[in-house]
């Protein structure tokens, strides 16, 4: 039955399993070419794959199906901001909310489109309004460390970063962001149980390698950073960042 083949194909697409989940939803895309959470998750794997013209095509086409789900228009946003494409990731998000005011992942994702145009006193309302909805939202605590940040306050980033780890101790991201930072403010050591944390989480995060190397070389530790940042350049060989900080620890 296409329900069963449609949940099938949904279970996939949790456990990570994208191509198969990919041949799935076209699958039931076969037997109802209007299926538009099939279409719509189509565009989510294309977003998730860097295809992100394809993904605005795909959630296009779910949207045009069904104008009227929230979600849809949230995550178009966020394929128009992977390309670039600011103003329109900001009116999708407003398109969202004008179908569920209080939907926090569109809350979030306006706030990063917004930082996106430079609008960060904008962006840092946003998200505390995400906050206010949920104060257990970790990926508005971690999008609100960004504002702060752009915005030269520090300090008080480095207390909401604290707060996304908290809130969710399984985020990468958010020990990276963290760890970052408190190595620019020079407090290496806490820098370094940060980092490490978000490389243990996370091995494949790119950006994670290479801050924990940053950490190592500031330690002195330059066998163990050059390590990091060649790991850094192997899931991610075009972070021009990354080359600079393995010259530096050479």
């Amino acid at each position: 039955m296409l329900a069963d083949d449609f949940q099938r194909a949904m279970r996939l697409h949790q456990d990570g399993q994208l191509r198969d989940a990919e041949i799935g939803y076209r699958y039931c895309l076969e037997q109802d070419p209007d299926h538009a959470d099939a279409m719509h998750f189509l565009g989510v794997i294309a977003h998730q794959f860097d295809h992100h013209s394809d993904a605005i095509e795909l959630i296009g086409r779910a949207i045009a199906m069904n104008p009227a789900c929230g979600t849809y228009h949230s995550n178009l946003s966020e394929a128009h901001r992977a390309l670039g494409n600011a103003e329109q990731a900001v009116a999708c998000c407003h398109d969202a909310l004008a179908i569920e005011p209080d939907y926090l992942a569109a809350l979030n994702n306006l706030g990063l489109a917004l930082m996106r145009l430079g609008s960060l006193g904008e962006a840092e309302s946003v998200l505390r309004r995400a906050l206010e909805l949920n104060s257990d939202f970790a990926a508005a605590c971690n999008s609100l460390g960004h504002a702060l940040r752009e915005q030269g306050r520090t300090k008080e980033a480095i207390e909401v970063y604290r707060q996304a780890v908290n809130t969710n101790p399984e985020s990468a991201e958010a020990d990276n962001n963290l760890g970052q930072l408190l190595l620019e403010e020079r407090e290496i050591d806490e820098a370094f149980t940060h980092c490490r944390e978000a490389v243990r989480l996370q091995p494949d995060l790119a950006e994670g390698q290479s801050n924990l190397g940053n950490v190592l070389r500031e330690q002195g530790q330059l066998e163990n950073a050059k390590v990091c940042y060649r790991e850094a350049l192997r899931r991610n060989p075009r972070i021009g960042m990354v080359y600079n900080n393995m010259a530096q620890a050479l």
